[in-house]
């Protein structure tokens, strides 16, 4: 039986220390007890740098407060596991990003031995997400300022999103169109001289749609076609201006 447990503290050991993801074992009161190499490389320390320091140092200061709570329950008793998203502070101060989950280790009395903590750098990933947030920011004010008529539709001609503007310069609101056949607004010659099969990447027209009222207005419109990964249309996105001046 010793002999099986001491087997079962190596290899715990040896998978401890060798994981690709950061692990920590921290005690009741917060100490960083034990911590692996791939932690130490998170923050930028050294082993000897990190053991008897805390993750709460280590925390960007405004998140903390969500990670002490759910401490708290673990403490408690009300909680087994956590997990979380937060920042943290790297030795150089720069602010890494974290995705934190934290496991309680318990004795048989219900007595907490230690918390293991593992620790994943979701920095690159976080990046991603604002730089994505930003773009999609700049294309709505963009979208949704112009005097230009922004609009995506599907190969057929679908469309999945055009601007509030086609309200000012057709009379339709943008809900009346999205969905319906974009091409069925043409007037019916300028459709004939440009199908919409009649382009391989780009194209600037001028052609006619119909407002709402009626009448048919000349504009230009410039559209392209992106394609996925397989080759095929995954939409087409243009811009329509209003030239009948």
């Amino acid at each position: 039986m010793l002999e099986l447990r001491l087997q079962d503290q190596h290899l715990f050991m040896k998978i401890f220390e060798d994981a690709p993801i950061g692990i920590c074992l921290v005690s009741p009161e917060g100490k960083l007890l034990r911590v692996n190499q791939s932690i130490c490389s998170i923050f930028g320390y050294e082993k000897e740098e990190l053991t008897g320091s805390t993750l709460q140092a280590l925390s960007y200061p405004d998140d903390l407060e969500k990670n002490i709570e759910l401490r708290r329950k673990a403490m408690a008793g009300e909680i087994d596991n956590y997990r979380m998203e937060k920042r943290y502070i790297h030795k150089t101060g720069k602010v890494i990003w974290g995705l934190l989950s934290v496991t309680v280790e318990r004795d048989d009395q219900g007595k907490i031995g230690f918390f293991i903590s593992q620790l994943i750098d979701i920095t690159a990933q976080k990046t991603k997400e604002e730089e994505l947030k930003q773009t999609q920011e700049l294309h709505q004010l963009i979208s949704e300022h112009s005097l230009d008529i922004i609009f995506r539709m599907t190969s057929s001609g679908i469309v999945t999103y055009v601007s509030p503007v086609v309200n000012q310069q057709l009379g339709y609101t943008p809900e009346e169109i999205i969905g319906e056949n974009g091409y069925n607004y043409w007037h019916p010659t300028d459709y004939q001289k440009w199908p919409n099969h009649n382009f391989h990447k780009v194209r600037t027209i001028t052609h006619r749609l119909r407002h709402k009222n009626g009448e048919y207005i000349w504009f230009e419109t410039s559209s392209k076609k992106i394609y996925n990964d397989a080759g095929k249309i995954q939409h087409i996105v243009g811009i329509t201006r209003n030239i009948t001046e």
